[in-house]
């Protein structure tokens, strides 16, 4: 039984990492909020300033087994970043990136109108200000290697 056991996390693990999930976004904003509060805390207490709405089709593919996330912008602007960690979650996914020594944290989850949002936080700081995007019309697509 303890070898089936193995065998089957072991399927499953490399199932999950051969797995590449493909985010397209066609409409996004800006954020910001007061670096003291997490996101989730400054959204409940309406801290959470918008700008800078934009327009246009980017695709983030993630690809877990190269550890890499592909951007394709609507100017097609192409961007690499590395996976640095795969944190365990019950949303689609919640990955932190880096790219040319700039981390971020990439959450896509269902949202409360049971479509789905892509947020991407910087991790550095802007004038006291934690940053990042967001699309709450996110559309998710799974395939294999």
């Amino acid at each position: 039984m303890k070898a089936q056991l193995t065998i089957l996390v072991a399927f499953i693990t490399s199932a999950v990492s051969a797995q590449i999930i493909e985010v397209s976004i066609e409409k996004w904003a800006n954020y910001s909020h007061p670096e003291t509060m997490t996101l989730h805390t400054a959204m409940e207490l309406d801290s959470v300033e918008t700008s800078l709405t934009r327009i246009g089709k980017t695709i983030y593919t993630f690809n877990f087994s190269a550890n890499e996330i592909k951007m394709v912008d609507c100017k097609n602007v192409i961007k690499q970043f590395n996976i640095v960690k795969v944190l365990p979650t019950n949303l689609v996914l919640n990955v932190d990136a880096e790219i040319e020594g700039r981390y971020y944290n990439f959450v896509v989850a269902e949202n409360y109108n049971e479509n789905m949002s892509l947020v991407i936080q910087n991790f550095k700081r802007n004038e006291g200000r934690s940053t990042g995007l967001f699309s709450n019309d996110a559309k998710v697509k799974y395939s294999e290697n």
